[in-house]
């Protein structure tokens, strides 16, 4: 059998590439990992000697680019894919096996690098980890970004619909979400089942021992606060001031509450805070009951709190050993939920220690890395293969359910039904529909 030399790129999603690729170099695989991206939340670093080739290139992107013009505008142009098409053929013939986060690619243009790396019989996995495949008429960071502008929905959906078929019809193995694969139309393996992969062990230190009294006490201005966390990357679409207004009633009305936001922190501030928080709330309308936040905040034993309409849908869609061991409830029902963990230190405890359980058997490196060999090998039953044809989720991410049926009715009045790109799943779309007219 040929050497495995797996390729992860080309950018970071909440540290899934960098632990991902950890988690392979512990099994003796061969893998490097790189990240075109700009990002303040240092998770990882590419660490071959083809990173000259990314730094070039990000520099060009982030630093030179935007800031000149004319003649050198063009020079700076021709750098850019003079660098990148070096590395793209340098990948070509040192890599056999790509795994693409978040339909990220070499060119921006799919249909081309794609389309060449299938033709060297490279083997593809696409993984999506939410906006890349949900329908921007359900998705509320685009929606927010766009001022709810109706054309400007519709070119965005028609486009993400042709990118994904591209992805589909090159791509060997898709790993998505249920609640954000409406668009697909070929099986796809449940990113539940391939798991979101954890903080290595020696990120950071002393995991087993931050719950003693004494070290939470010392990190602590004063261990009697009930201190909450909350860290938002998309304040408006997370729901952030939902959160504010339940952590002031909860104010209100006597709990001696320590609020922490943070936004654009780098991880290891984010994770000083989790080691000394209490409870953390993710967000309010969410398609997922577990984020990358959630897995850090389990290995610390803190328990998560997330909310989203999905809620009534996960049971159906996983089986029950898949379904996180976090705290997922409806938006309704928020308030109540951080009440209770606000009543009882026991409660918080229970629940973290369940969280951290499940991801110590589900979600290490190593154990997600495993899942991917499986699938890279073919060493899966046929079962592990959903379809997106059951799929009958449509109230999306980051809105409330009036504002989404408000803007879905705009959009069907200017563009008509065919507009959602839904004619492969019927049901869904005449769902969809029965929804705007209750």
């Amino acid at each position: 059998m040929m050497e495995k030399k797996i390729f992860i790129g080309t950018k970071e999603i909440a540290g899934y590439g960098s632990r991902l690729k950890y988690g392979f170099k512990q099994l003796g695989i061969s893998c490097d990992f790189y990240d075109f991206e700009k990002t303040s939340f240092s998770y990882g670093l590419n660490d071959n000697d083809k990173i000259k080739y990314i730094e070039k290139i990000k520099n060009i992107i982030y630093n030179i680019y935007p800031y000149t013009k004319g003649i050198n505008k063009v020079i700076s142009n021709i750098k850019y894919y003079y660098y990148l098409i070096s590395f793209f053929i340098y990948s070509l013939f040192h890599y056999n096996i790509f795994i693409f986060l978040n339909s990220s690619g070499f060119l921006n243009l799919k249909k081309f690098d794609y389309f060449i790396l299938k033709l060297f019989r490279k083997f593809l996995i696409f993984v999506s980890l939410g906006s890349d495949t949900r329908p921007p008429y359900m998705n509320g960071s685009v929606l927010n970004k766009i001022k709810f502008s109706v054309s400007r929905c519709y070119t965005i959906t028609k486009r993400k619909y042709n990118d994904i078929k591209i992805i589909e019809k090159f791509s060997d193995v898709i790993i998505n979400y249920h609640p954000h694969a409406q668009f697909l139309t070929k099986p796809f393996v449940s990113g539940m089942y391939i798991g979101m992969p954890s903080p290595k062990a020696d990120d950071y230190k002393d995991i087993e021992s931050i719950n003693d009294d004494n070290v939470l006490n010392k990190a602590r201005s004063d261990p009697r606060k009930i201190k909450i966390l909350h860290a938002p990357s998309d304040p408006i679409s997370k729901g952030t001031f939902i959160i504010d207004d339940i952590i002031n009633r909860l104010k209100d009305e006597g709990y001696d509450i320590l609020y922490v936001k943070l936004q654009n922190m780098p991880n290891s501030e984010v994770i000083s805070h989790i080691r000394t928080s209490d409870f953390i709330i993710n967000q309010v309308y969410s398609d997922s009951p577990f984020s990358m936040l959630s897995v850090e905040a389990a290995l610390y034993k803190k328990p998560s709190v997330t909310s989203g309409y999905y809620v009534d849908y996960i049971e159906k869609d996983l089986d029950s050993n898949l379904i996180p061991a976090t705290i997922f409830v409806h938006p309704d029902k928020l308030y109540d939920v951080c009440k209770k963990l606000c009543d009882s230190k026991k409660l918080c405890e229970e629940n973290g220690e369940k969280s951290y359980n499940f991801v110590k058997e589900n979600y290490t490196p190593e154990i997600v890395a495993k899942k991917f060999l499986k699938l890279i090998d073919k060493n899966y039953s046929s079962d592990l293969f959903k379809d997106p044809k059951k799929i009958d989720y449509f109230y999306g991410y980051g809105l409330p359910e009036e504002k989404l049926k408000e803007f879905l009715r705009l959009y069907i009045d200017n563009y008509g039904e065919k507009a959602l790109f839904l004619n492969h799943n019927i049901k869904l779309k005449n769902d969809i529909l029965k929804f705007l007219e209750r």
